[in-house]
């Protein structure tokens, strides 16, 4: 020991050594399925009671990157639970440097995206056959972080760095290898899908009978055109959606628009899914 820290490691020295046993613990655990980041916080308190002052929330923000890279692939943490170490941890130490350090984790942490996927075509009329823990599955196996679905009909929440049309060249592309399953994937944001419900046209309309449809791209023209079955069906288009709300109920309707089908052809939600999502995802 060093004569000038009275028998004491220095604060680099003990550092080191805190790094030197999380990452020795993050290799040793690599490939095990972690369900519950609780042991691992068990693990970095142990290895910050060796570590005293501002250092602690520098290992403190190792041990928590270290709960991420082992639950990343397999456990699946939540981002809230990610966010939760962080916390902890800059509890321990109210240096302004530390803090400073805790705040670019947490900016890194929310530089993801909240992000919905909405699969056109699965599970309806009896084609597109598609249990949604499939779904989930695909979703990890391209590293989407917290994919998780709501209902049957194909929508994924998740959180992404990545760009839209990355995103979905990537999960379409998954879905086909993995599942065989061949269809388009819409994708929006949180704050779209929020501004889809804010901008809706037909604020009297019940929201089981307002129908969304969203698309890849916005229609250059008037959305009627070439339109079949039109009746009573109040039409507007609004950006890359069209808002369609059918007074006689969608079952009985006979409206085909020609943004309904073909190669470019979108996939319809209700109100009430639209705002059920937004509600879901902001609550993550």
């Amino acid at each position: 020991m060093r004569g000038d820290n009275h028998g004491q490691r220095s604060r680099p020295e003990a550092l080191c050594e805190a790094q030197s046993a999380v990452i020795q613990h993050t290799v040793a655990r690599r490939h095990a399925r972690v369900a519950n980041v609780g042991d691992e916080w068990i693990v970095a308190g142990a290895t910050l009671g060796a570590v005293d002052g501002g250092h602690r929330i520098l290992v403190g923000c190792i041990c928590a990157q270290a709960i991420d890279c082992l639950c990343g692939k397999d456990g699946q943490p939540a981002v809230s639970q990610r966010f939760e170490a962080f916390r902890v941890y800059g509890q321990m130490c109210s240096h302004p440097r530390s803090q400073a350090i805790l705040g670019a984790q947490m900016e890194g942490l929310t530089s993801m995206l909240a992000y919905i996927a909405l699969l056109r075509a699965v599970n309806v009329g009896g084609t597109g056959k598609l249990p949604m823990a499939e779904l989930v599955e695909v979703g990890k196996s391209i590293g989407l972080t917290d994919p998780r679905t709501y209902i049957q009909s194909g929508n994924l929440l998740f959180r992404s760095d990545e760009a839209e049309d990355v995103l979905r060249s990537r999960i379409e592309g998954a879905l086909k290898d993995q599942t065989g399953l061949n269809t388009s994937v819409f994708i929006r944001t949180t704050d779209e899908m929020r501004a889809v419900v804010e901008a809706n046209p037909f604020p009297q309309a019940a929201p089981n009978q307002l129908m969304v449809l969203f698309l890849a791209e916005a229609i250059s023209g008037d959305p009627l055109d070439g339109a079949k079955g039109h009746k009573d069906e109040q039409i507007q288009a609004i950006g890359r959606e069209i808002y369609i709300h059918f007074p006689s109920g969608a079952g009985k309707s006979r409206l085909k628009l020609a943004a309904m089908d073909g190669v470019q052809g979108g996939t319809m939600r209700n109100l009430n899914t639209v705002r059920k999502l937004v509600e879901l995802h902001g609550e993550a």
